[in-house]
């Protein structure tokens, strides 16, 4: 249909225009930016497709059960918070439930889950998980995971989180494998502490960082190493923790500090 207009458009200015001639890069965007328009225009049906399944399935189960207690459903308002495409044939979305007024430091919406696999050209809703209370996040918002791949046909959601309170500030660390429309835990614990709020400038006894690294990705299920470094007690701090899989799980396999 494009190009049928774009000829359209030649062949009229050609045949009755007054000014001359023009190139066609003069008069129609350049293919990629059509491609880009097209693609964009496909996501966002996409999108709509999805979320309208989705926005159902919320109202539905609202109507049965409360999202929060001694709130009415007719007050909550859901966002999707993420999209999640783990292959061509599967993506996750991610929601979240919320009072209208959502504004105190510790409050977090309830998380919600949906996930959508292509079968036979059609996308079906295989798995969800609707009003799932979480921990991580403050003044009305979730802490947004990212997806990281684990395994050769393994992936989990990796979460950090910070929560400042009189001068201290702490960071966790969550990972959640995610398979068959279920969460496992994988990981959960401090991924970085500072006192610097506490004390003079220069004088905080402690602030020391972690960094997760996912290594030997030549085995089925990679290795994930967690190497915490910086500050502690006023002294210097290293920490090194390796996760590996054994027995259908991850287990910590080496703990270390100097």
């Amino acid at each position: 249909m494009f190009r049928i207009l774009i000829i359209f458009i030649i062949n009229f200015y050609s045949l009755f225009g007054n000014e001359r001639s023009r190139d066609i890069d003069e008069i129609t965007p350049k293919e990629n930016q059509l491609i880009k328009m097209i693609h964009k225009k496909k996501l966002k049906e996409d999108n709509i497709f999805f979320e309208n399944i989705i926005l159902s399935e919320l109202i539905n189960y609202g109507q049965n059960q409360p999202f929060f207690l001694n709130k009415k459903n007719s007050e909550i308002i859901h966002k999707m918070q993420y999209k999640y495409e783990i292959n061509k044939n599967e993506v996750l979305f991610l929601f979240a439930s919320s009072i209208k007024d959502f504004d105190c430091h510790a409050c977090i919406p309830k998380m919600n889950w949906f996930y959508f696999k292509k079968e036979e050209s059609q996308w079906k809703l295989l798995s969800k998980i609707i009003n799932r209370e979480f921990y991580l996040g403050s003044w009305g918002d979730l802490t947004t995971p990212d997806l990281i791949k684990i395994g050769k046909n393994d992936i989990a959601f990796k979460y950090i989180s910070s929560y400042s309170q009189g001068g201290y500030t702490n960071t966790s660390l969550l990972v959640e494998g995610f398979k068959n429309g279920r969460f496992t835990n994988i990981i959960k614990e401090d991924f970085a502490f500072d006192d610097t709020g506490k004390y003079e400038e220069n004088e905080e006894h402690n602030n020391w960082q972690g960094t997760l690294s996912i290594i030997n990705k030549n085995k089925k299920h990679y290795d994930l190493l967690i190497e915490k470094r910086g500050l502690k007690d006023l002294k210097k701090f290293y920490n090194k923790r390796l996760y590996v899989y054994q027995n259908n799980k991850y287990i910590l396999k080496i703990s270390y500090t100097k």
